[in-house]
C-alpha cells in the first residue's frame, strides 16, 4: 500500500521489523480501513458536490441566456414595430401626399418655384423624421420605379432605381409594407442597412409612388454587441435563412467581427446547431456546438415577424470554470485530509495491533503444546478482555484434553454396542418371521378351502406383511453391516463394476426397451464390493422409477471437476422427484412415492451414502417431477483412509 509506505517513516522502524507477517497484515488492513472511512465519504461528497455545482451552473447559465435571448428578441421586434409605425404615419402624412406629386411632375426643372417649394416642405418634414428616429435615408420613388427624392444622397440616388438584396422592395412596396433582408450599403463601406417600403397615394387616393425608409442596423448591433452578463466568450447572434437554403449571419460576432453576410453555413452540418434551430423556426435551450465547433451553453429564439433567429451562447469551459475550481479545491483538501487520516490511522493501528501481536504470540506458544503459558494483561479495553478470556479458554482446554480420551473411548464403545444391538435384534427377528411366513403359506395351501373370502384375505395380508417385514430386516442388516465391515481398498475399475451390476440386474431388464449410455469411467481407489453395491443400488433405483416409460434411458459417466475428486453420475428419464425433498432421499426409510406405486423401503440410497462417506466422498441428487433424476457421488483421487 503506497500510502502506508509513505507514512511508515514517521513510526519506529524497529517496531515494524518485530512484526510477524500476520500482524503486519492486520496493521496494513487497519490503515486501509481507517483511511477508507475518511477517503470514500470524502470522494463521494466531493463528486456529488462537483456534479451538483455543475448542474446548478448549467441551469443558472441557461436561465440567464434564456433571459438575454428573450430580451434581444423583444428588442429587435420592438425596433422594427416602431419602424413599421413610422412608415405607416409617413405614407399617410398630408404634406407627403400633397408635395410628392409635385416633385414627380416638376422634377424635370429643379429651378421651378413649385418644385423648390414642394422639396423644401418635404425636406423639413422628412428630415425631422430621419433625425428623430435615426433613419439612414428616406427616399421617394415614382410609380415607374425611378428615385425622385432622397434626403441624404440626392446626388447619388435621384434618377437611379432602388437597390435591395432581393430586388423586390419596390414592387412589394407598391401594394404593401415590405421589409427587406439586411444588406451592405453600396455607397458607404461598413454600414449595414435594411429597407422598408410602403405605397403612397395622393389626396384623391391615386397611387403616386413608394416611400422608402433606409433602416441602419447600427442600433441593433450596438445593443446585441454589448455582451452584458456574458463573460469572456459569450455573444448574441442574429441569423436568417437565405434563398439558397443556407444560414446567414446578420450581425458582427465576438469571435468573427466580419461575419455579417460573409459567414454562411449549410443546414445539416454538425456545427452551429443553435443557429440552425433558430433559423428553422424553433426555440429552446441546451448544451450544443456553435459555429466554431466548440461546446456551448445556448438559448435560441425564432422571430416569426422577421423570419430571423436569435442565439445567445457562452462556452461551457467558461460556464463550468467555477465547478472545476471547486473540484481542485476539493482534491487539495482531500489530499490534506487523507494525509492527516493516514497519520492518525498509523498511530491508531499501532496502538491496536500491539496487544494483538502479544495475543498472536501467546496462541503460537499454546499451539505448540505449552498449555501453562499465560498471556496476561491489565488493559481494561476489549483486547484486555479478550486476553483474559483466552487464558480462561486455555484452562478449560486443559480440562477438555484431560477427558478427551475418556470421551472418545466411551463414544466408540457406545457405537459398537448400538451396532451390535441393531444387528442382534435384526438377526433374531428373522427366525420368527420365517416361521410366520412358512406357516402362513401352509395354511394357504392346506386350509384355505375351509376359509371364507374374508379369512383368505386376512391370511394373505399376514403373509405379505411378514414378507415385507423380512425384506425390511434384511435391508436393515445390510445397512448395519456397512458400518461394521472392514474395508479392503484397492485399485478399482468402475467400468467393470458397472458391467457386474448390469449382469446382476438383468432379470429386471427383460422385456423392456432400455437405452444404455455408459461413458468412459476411470480407475479409483476403494473397496470393490462396497462400490459395486453403490452401482447396484443406483441402477436398480433407475430401473424401478423408469418403468412407466415406453423407452428407458440410463446414462452413467463422470463430471469434469476438481482434481482432488472424481464425480460419477447415474441419470435416468424416469418419474423424477420434487427438488425440495432432495436431502431426504439418502436418509434411512425415506420414500417420496407411495408403496403401491413403486416397491421398496428406502434403504438403498441410505446404503449408498454410507458407503461413499466411508470412502471420504459425498452424495447428492438433482431432478424434477416427471423429468428424470440425476444421482451423483464423488470419490477422492488421493488415497485416504476413513
Amino acid at each position: 500500500m503506497p500510502f502506508v509506505a509513505f507514512i511508515s517513516p514517521l513510526c519506529s522502524r524497529e517496531w515494524e521489523q518485530e512484526r510477524e507477517p500476520l500482524l503486519m497484515g492486520i496493521y496494513k488492513k487497519l490503515n486501509i480501513v481507517f483511511i477508507s472511512f475518511i477517503t470514500i465519504p470524502l470522494l463521494i461528497v466531493g463528486t456529488l458536490s462537483f456534479f451538483k455545482a455543475r448542474e446548478f451552473l448549467q441551469k443558472s447559465q441557461m436561465a440567464k441566456l434564456d433571459a438575454i435571448v428573450e430580451l434581444s428578441r423583444d428588442r429587435i421586434e420592438s425596433f422594427f414595430k416602431e419602424r413599421l409605425g413610422d412608415i405607416i404615419i409617413a405614407q399617410n402624412d398630408f404634406l407627403i401626399k400633397t408635395n410628392f406629386p409635385m416633385i414627380i411632375h416638376r422634377g424635370g426643372d429643379r429651378t421651378n418655384p413649385v418644385y423648390i417649394k414642394a422639396k423644401d416642405a418635404l425636406d423639413k418634414r422628412l428630415e425631422h423624421i430621419r433625425q428623430i428616429y435615426g433613419y439612414d435615408d428616406i427616399i421617394l420613388i415614382d410609380a415607374k420605379g425611378g428615385i425622385r427624392y432622397s434626403i441624404k444622397h440626392p446626388e447619388i440616388y435621384i434618377g437611379r432605381r432602388l437597390h435591395d438584396p432581393e430586388g423586390v422592395a419596390f414592387e412589394k412596396g407598391k401594394n404593401e409594407i415590405y421589409l427587406s433582408n439586411v444588406f451592405s450599403d453600396p455607397y458607404e463601406t461598413g454600414r449595414y442597412i435594411t429597407v422598408m417600403t410602403a405605397p403612397v397615394h395622393d389626396r384623391k387616393g391615386r397611387f403616386t409612388g413608394v416611400i422608402v425608409f433606409q433602416v441602419d442596423m447600427k442600433p441593433i448591433y450596438d445593443f446585441i454587441g454589448k455582451h452584458t452578463g456574458m463573460g469572456e466568450t459569450g455573444e448574441t447572434l442574429i441569423v436568417s435563412r437565405s434563398d439558397k437554403g443556407e444560414i446567414v449571419f446578420l450581425n458582427p460576432l465576438r469571435h468573427a467581427p466580419d461575419a455579417v453576410l460573409n459567414k454562411t453555413m449549410s443546414f445539416g452540418e454538425g456545427i452551429a446547431i443553435p443557429a440552425q434551430e433558430a433559423a428553422e423556426g424553433r426555440s429552446g435551450t441546451g448544451i450544443s456546438v456553435d459555429y466554431r465547433g466548440k461546446e456551448v451553453v445556448a438559448a435560441w429564439r425564432h422571430i416569426p415577424s422577421l423570419n430571423w433567429g436569435v442565439v445567445a451562447k457562452i462556452d461551457t469551459e467558461e460556464t463550468f470554470k467555477s465547478a472545476k475550481t471547486l473540484a481542485w479545491i476539493t482534491v487539495i483538501i482531500g489530499v490534506i485530509v487523507v494525509f492527516l487520516a493516514g497519520l492518525a490511522a498509523t498511530l491508531t493501528a499501532r496502538h491496536i495491533s500491539n496487544p494483538i501481536h502479544n495475543l498472536h504470540k501467546g496462541t503460537e506458544i499454546i499451539g505448540s503444546g505449552n498449555l501453562d503459558y499465560k498471556i496476561g494483561t491489565d488493559k481494561k479495553d476489549e483486547i484486555g478482555q479478550l486476553s483474559r478470556s483466552f487464558d480462561r479458554m486455555v484452562d478449560n482446554l486443559k480440562l477438555v484434553m484431560a477427558s478427551k480420551d475418556l470421551y472418545a473411548e466411551q463414544l466408540e464403545a457406545a457405537n459398537k454396542e448400538l451396532e451390535s444391538f441393531c444387528y442382534s435384534v435384526s438377526h433374531d427377528l428373522r427366525a420368527p418371521l420365517r416361521a410366520l411366513t412358512g406357516f402362513g403359506e401352509l395354511l394357504v395351501k392346506n386350509a384355505s378351502g375351509n376359509m371364507d373370502e374374508k379369512g383368505r384375505h386376512y391370511l394373505n395380508v399376514i403373509i405379505e406383511s411378514a414378507g415385507q417385514m423380512g425384506r425390511l430386516i434384511d435391508d436393515l442388516l445390510s445397512f448395519s453391516r456397512m458400518g461394521r465391515v472392514e474395508m479392503a481398498k484397492t485399485e478399482v475399475c468402475l467400468e467393470r463394476l458397472v458391467n457386474d451390476a448390469q449382469k446382476e440386474l438383468q432379470p429386471a431388464t427383460e422385456g423392456r426397451d432400455i437405452v444404455w449410455e455408459i461413458g468412459q469411467l476411470p480407475q479409483v481407489y476403494g473397496d470393490p464390493a462396497m462400490l459395486r453395491l453403490v452401482f447396484v443400488n443406483l441402477i436398480s433405483n433407475a430401473l424401478k422409477f423408469t418403468k412407466p416409460r415406453h423407452r428407458t434411458r440410463i446414462e452413467i459417466g463422470t463430471v469434469p471437476g476438481d482434481r482432488d475428486e472424481t464425480v460419477v453420475y447415474v441419470r435416468d428419464n424416469g418419474v423424477g422427484f420434487d427438488i425440495k425433498y432432495a436431502d431426504k432421499l439418502f436418509c434411512l426409510f425415506q420414500r417420496l412415492h407411495r408403496q403401491d406405486e413403486f416397491e421398496g423401503i428406502g434403504v438403498g440410497l441410505a446404503n449408498v451414502r454410507r458407503i461413499i462417506q466411508r470412502h471420504g466422498g459425498r452424495t447428492w441428487a438433482e431432478g424434477s417431477l416427471d423429468e428424470g433424476a440425476n444421482f451423483y457421488f464423488s470419490l477422492p483421487n488421493k488415497r485416504k483412509e476413513v
